[in-house]
């Protein structure tokens, strides 16, 4: 199509029959056309006129784009922080590095009583997300349960075991915990999912849920269950659970901790295959990332999100000494070769990275702010090349569209993507629905974007590995009136009219409505 064409050798012979021949052609192709124009509104796409779209690729800047890059934490063991002290401590990380704010919270207190719910009633609460939304940042969410999670406080709303919950004391027979498969347990968490997904069930202010609460932490560990319960009958209630998420949550990408006690075939089958899931695991950068764990996520890698979190090492580390060793009192023996006693900071963080790089995790914790200053301490290279490298860095490398065109015919776009990022846009999600796809769009002189073409056969989702992908538009220009215009290019939200949803690694990108504008062209 771009090609030089190739001429065949002058022959006097066959010269002079085209000289006789060229004439009669001309007028039998020009009726034929003439007929075949009345019975279509736009011609046959042309190809693009050769203009070939380079442009200069951004490999440093902070994107943004939805589910990847640096999360700040909110851990919530001690119920909801103060609001202003907290972005007083973060508020430069979060301007500068962060892409997500999670919130890890014991669900009493995002509901202390029953239908009282934090953010409709708590003001520091709704301080403490307005701050992340004010900086940019999304948000996330787990709720736990069970009150060994806590620090001396219950996790469940002490209204659930008052209207018949089944369950047991732990923490000295001082704080009640239901049992996962208690029906009224079940019936109360399903009122109050409802009521926070009718508030956050949002993709345009949310990342991602949790979708599990169980265990310690909510990370599906030492669940405790009733007398006798049967392992079937522990997989049935757990799959329930995924099942009551997944039917409160419809927009937001929901994940689970893999490695939990479900096991990884069960995980598969119940979270990502019947519901859509996606996995976090938490403790890279750690022998805890087990052997099992990555081969899962190397299957994962393409097929669903993956959240990522490094292991956490210490709890409160607001001054952390120089010479402290991560390492320093575990048993060596318990330790695969990258995991030393002798261990600096630096090198937990290296290692950590690796394994998000490796097994191609679209996030990584910067954390609360003890962590995010041992980050910005030891590792700030570390921290700046997880935004060029983690996630998803999408690039249109190569377009090709014409300068000059007719109104009411039909040209060719050619495009071509990369993504530099380790990790992928999970645009198959079944919450997102191939929801993101790349698009052009005309913009006038007054900078009004007047039409837009999606390319529905081009697949985000699909751009893996630094590989380049090419496609090819009819764009038809029906409609578009005679004059000076600019092509702009983006990958739009289909959700939202077609409106520009992630954020392009373009150098010195000229925007128009969130569209990058890329080159001129004349319909005439």
């Amino acid at each position: 199509m771009y090609r030089q064409a190739v001429l065949p050798p002058e022959l006097p012979e066959f010269n002079m029959i085209l000289k006789h021949i060229v004439p009669i052609l001309f007028i039998f192709m020009t009726a034929f056309v003439s007929c075949s124009s009345g019975n279509s509104d736009v011609d046959e796409p042309t190809p693009a006129d050769g203009t070939v779209i380079t442009l200069k690729k951004d490999v440093t800047s902070l994107l943004r784009n939805p589910c990847m890059g640096w999360g700040l934490y909110e851990e919530g063991l001690d119920g909801i922080c103060d609001a202003d002290k907290y972005w007083s401590a973060q508020s430069d990380v979060a301007n500068r590095y962060g892409s997500f704010f999670y919130m890890r919270y014991r669900w009493s207190d995002l509901e202390p009583d029953e239908g009282r719910y934090a953010w409709i009633y708590d003001e520091n609460y709704k301080k403490l997300v307005k701050g992340a939304l004010d900086r940019g940042l999304k948000l996330a969410f787990r709720f736990m349960f069970d009150a060994r999670s806590s620090q001396g406080k219950g996790c469940t709303p002490d209204y659930v075991r008052e209207a018949g919950a089944k369950g047991y004391y732990n923490n000295e027979n001082l704080y009640w915990s239901p049992y996962p498969d208690d029906p009224v347990f079940l019936s109360k968490l399903e009122k109050f999912l409802k009521a926070f997904a009718a508030e956050y069930d949002n993709p345009a202010i949310v990342d991602f849920i949790d979708g599990y609460g169980l265990g310690i932490w909510g990370e599906a560990w030492y669940i405790i269950w009733p007398d006798g319960s049967t392992q079937e009958h522990k997989n049935e209630a757990m799959r329930k659970i995924l099942q009551l998420y997944a039917g409160c949550f419809r927009n937001v990408n929901l994940i689970l901790n893999l490695g939990g006690e479900l096991g990884h075939e069960l995980e598969t089958r119940y979270a990502y295959e019947e519901n859509g899931y996606g996995f976090r695991r938490d403790g890279l950068g750690s022998m805890y990332f087990t052997e099992g764990d990555q081969n899962m996520a190397r299957q994962m890698y393409g097929r669903t999100l993956l959240i990522g979190e490094a292991c956490y090492w210490a709890v409160g580390r607001e001054n952390v000494p120089d010479d402290f060793k991560p390492w320093e009192n575990n048993d060596e023996g318990a330790f695969d070769s990258r995991y030393k006693p002798g261990n600096t900071w630096k090198d937990v963080y290296y290692l950590t990275l690796e394994d998000v790089y490796n097994f191609h995790f679209n996030t990584l914790d910067l954390r609360e702010a003890g962590d995010s200053r041992n980050w910005l301490k030891y590792a700030p290279d570390m921290v700046q090349k997880f935004i060029e490298k983690g996630g998803y860095r999408l690039f249109p490398e190569r377009i090709v569209l014409p300068s000059a065109a007719k109104a009411g015919t039909a040209v060719e776009a050619v495009h071509q993507w990369v993504n530099d990022g380790t990790g992928y846009l999970p645009n198959n999600m079944r919450n997102w629905n191939f929801k993101y796809k790349p698009a052009f769009a005309l913009v006038d002189s007054n900078d009004k974007v007047v039409k837009v073409w999606v390319d529905d056969d081009a697949e985000p989702s699909t751009w893996l590995g630094g590989k380049s992908y090419e496609y090819k538009k009819s764009l038809s220009l029906s409609y578009v009136l005679p004059g000076k215009y600019r092509w702009a290019v983006a990958i739009v939200d289909k959700t939202k009219d077609n409106t520009p949803g992630i954020r392009l690694a373009i150098m010195n990108d000229r925007k128009v409505e969130g569209w990058s504008v890329i080159g001129d062209v004349v319909v005439e």
